[in-house]
């Protein structure tokens, strides 16, 4: 059964090779990723130039991996803070897989069918680190089922394995990655629907998949009676392969000369589309191929229609991924494009609306081009900050480029010169005590700072443990006094306040303790800040006993 739904895409693997070598004594590169999107249904997945990643779009299965399922969709890109020095990512479905620098991966979202690999079937909102597997160079997620590629060229497989689609020879879902034994010296994966592939670091094309027949008329008939799979083989019409794509059950494949070939999971019979040349990478919806081309530019194949089309709004394109109905792009400035539909955020601009042309999304810059990666200044907002104990605010911090601007309010270091005041983290300031403080801000060089004053929240009133004293001379007592403020809550102020008896021949008064000195009557007043309270003393002779 042709699958119409989704695309799976693995960029280039030639954009991945790293080049050059450490001098020796010299210290490390700092990490560098490269930027790219990758798409899911109706969410998308940005990955900057620090490894950092951000996500945006429908987030009812936790897909988002933002650690927030009450928030069914997010308009704008959030970071996923759990994640870093990320190389790459994918998205498919409702889920998403991110590969670290150590070789580890990372999954969250739907996890019905344990396409997550966590070794359960339950939904993840925030990433969970794929089990039993490290050393991975790329992985791709499919429709219901992720896969793998390891350093030594070995393919590892996991998730729904209803119709034989893992192609381990069983019809038993995965919940952790089982490798492959027919498969080596494989450079990169692509996943679909029930369809899978992988490409061959000589550059030869594998593919396997499962495929739903018509069950026989037989009722005690098994599933394994009507499923008809398809173990790993090789596609011999084609070598020279650098990408591979499948979306659904339809494949793609790039040649070293820029040529695009396509075919369907049944037939396997690839044709060449001679219409499209000079093909760097794309990605592939239900509806149409989004085609980058080497000379950096993006053209449409719509299938419907059998028209190609430059979108000539967008030029020095570097990255470009589909997903259901809509479409991202990263410019080589870092700058990140979309249009389409919209309904749950997708396109990231802050809106629902759908868009039939490429807008920038605002707040987001994936990378810099060379030259350029030198910030001009670095702002905070607001540039000033009052607060009273308690109460909280966020902040934002602002990188200015020569050619845009950047949000790095969750990836500066925030700092605060008197914590016992002022806390900080990413952004957000938590007043704790009454004075002054400064919050400053540093990222790649550069640093901001506000001067913010904390007050003390109005008192009501003040509470004495004791309303009135009866003491005998020579007697002592302890009493102590709270704040009671607007918002409820009270404080121990006995240390702080100031202490005074009107008749101190009759009771003296230290910081809360009373001593009563001879008969007669005073008045205990308390005072702290803009607030006072009275306590009546008597002291009295005691009664003398009869002889």
């Amino acid at each position: 059964m042709f699958d119409l739904r989704m695309k799976r895409i693995c960029m280039l693997l030639l954009a991945l090779c790293l080049a050059g070598s450490a001098t020796a004594g010299a210290a490390p590169p700092a990490f560098e990723a490269s930027p790219m999107v990758e798409t899911g249904f109706d969410h998308t997945v940005a990955l900057d130039h620090e490894g950092t990643v951000w996500t945006w779009g429908r987030n009812d299965e936790g897909q988002l991996g933002v650690g927030d399922v009450d928030r069914e969709e997010t308009w704008s890109p959030q970071r996923v803070k759990e994640l870093e020095h990320i190389v790459s990512v994918s998205a498919n479905g409702h889920h998403t897989l991110a590969v670290d620098e150590n070789g580890d991966v990372w999954a969250w979202g739907e996890n019905a069918y344990g396409q997550l690999g966590d070794g359960t079937r339950e939904n993840r909102n925030a990433p969970v680190r794929v089990r039993n597997l490290t050393d991975v160079i790329a992985a791709a997620a499919g429709e219901e089922h992720s896969v793998a590629v390891t350093k030594d060229g070995s393919v590892w497989v996991w998730g729904r394995n209803t119709f034989g689609q893992l192609g381990d020879g069983t019809q038993e879902d995965r919940l952790t990655p089982v490798r492959l034994e027919k498969l080596s010296d494989i450079a990169a994966v692509a996943a679909g629907g029930q369809y899978t592939l992988a490409l061959t670091r000589d550059g030869h094309v594998w593919a396997w998949r499962g495929a739903e027949e018509a069950p026989p008329p037989a009722a005690n008939s098994r599933q394994s009676d009507w499923i008809v799979t398809i173990p790993p083989h090789e596609i011999p019409e084609l070598d020279q392969v650098v990408g591979i794509v499948v979306h659904g059950d339809d494949a793609f494949a790039v040649r070293r000369n820029g040529t695009l070939w396509r075919w369907d999971a049944h037939s396997e019979k690839p044709r060449q589309l001679k219409e499209v040349n000079n093909v760097s990478a794309l990605s592939v919806n239900f509806r149409e191929a989004v085609i980058l081309k080497k000379d950096r530019t993006v053209w449409v194949l719509d299938f419907y229609r059998d028209r190609l089309s430059q979108v000539k709004e967008l030029t020095d394109v570097r990255s470009v991924a589909a997903g259901w109905d809509h479409v991202v792009a990263v410019k080589s400035n870092g700058t990140v494009w979309s249009w389409g539909e919209n309904d749950y955020g997708q396109l990231g601009d802050g809106t629902t609306k759908d868009r039939e042309s490429p807008a920038k999304i605002p707040n987001l810059l994936l990378s810099q081009p060379s030259g350029e990666m030198i910030i001009q200044k670095l702002k905070l907002s607001p540039t000033s900050l009052s607060l009273r104990v308690g109460e909280s605010q966020q902040l934002e911090a602002t990188a200015y480029y020569r050619n845009g601007r950047l949000d790095v309010t969750e990836t500066a270091r925030w700092t605060s010169s008197n914590p016992d005041v002022l806390q900080v983290t990413d952004g957000k300031v938590t007043a704790l005590g009454e004075g002054t403080a400064e919050v400053s801000v540093e990222y790649r060089g550069k640093r901001a700072a506000i001067k913010a004053k904390v007050s003390a929240l109005p008192i009501k009133q003040l509470l004495p443990s004791s309303k009135k004293l009866a003491l005998a001379p020579g007697q002592k007592t302890w009493v102590t006094v709270k704040a009671l403020y607007s918002d409820q809550s009270t404080k121990d102020v006995t240390a702080m306040a100031r202490w005074s008896s009107s008749r101190r021949s009759v009771a003296a008064v230290e910081t809360g303790e009373i001593t009563a000195i001879a008969p007669g009557k005073t008045v205990i007043r308390i005072s702290y800040k803009n607030r006072s309270v009275e306590i009546p003393v008597t002291v009295t002779e005691p009664e003398q006993q009869a002889d």
